[in-house]
């Protein structure tokens, strides 16, 4: 996955400064078929979780930020991250993950910075695309990290059905 996006408000140092690279009329954040674990369920939920997080982006940007539209837009976020993050769960704990209980807190963590993020949201009328932007950028490295945890399970589901023939 890589962090672009059309950053025509910003200027390139702000950018820099975020360790964003800039693309012009890209989005985001890119899927590509390196981000695929092997769980067709769960890549349906990542690419929906990717495709999320890239409207909450352009709506940041907007040169006039209309706090209800992505307030909407988080909450199905935030619905789509407690689903995947469920239906994940029950895959680790069908795996036995090693890692079940911190990946698990991590799990809370990033439900806790959306729903923080949503009040934050709610209580500030000039609210700034840079905090936006630093939000999305979090949600974006733990989605990498999920991806890997997941990559990680599937694997090891494999290597444990083929142990076991």
């Amino acid at each position: 996955m890589v962090f672009l996006c059309d950053w025509t408000t910003l200027t390139s140092a702000t950018l820099n400064n975020l360790g964003i690279n800039v693309e012009i009329n890209n989005p985001l954040i890119e899927w590509s078929d390196s981000c695929l674990t092997g769980i067709a369920r769960i890549d349906a939920q990542h690419q929906g979780l990717v495709s999320g997080l890239n409207s909450l982006g352009y709506l940041a940007l907007k040169q006039k930020f209309n706090a209800k539209k992505f307030i909407q837009e988080l909450d199905c976020l935030i619905r789509c991250f407690s689903e995947h993050f469920a239906e994940e769960e029950k895959v680790m704990l069908n795996f036995e993950y090693e890692e079940d209980r911190e990946h698990r807190d991590r799990h809370s963590e990033i439900l806790k910075k959306l729903f923080n993020l949503r009040v934050k949201v709610l209580i500030t009328s000039d609210f700034k695309s840079n905090y936006l932007l630093k939000s999305l950028k979090i949600f974006k490295l733990f989605l990498e990290d999920d991806i890997k945890v997941t990559k990680d399970i599937s694997a090891n589901s494999k290597q444990s059905s083929i142990k076991a023939e």
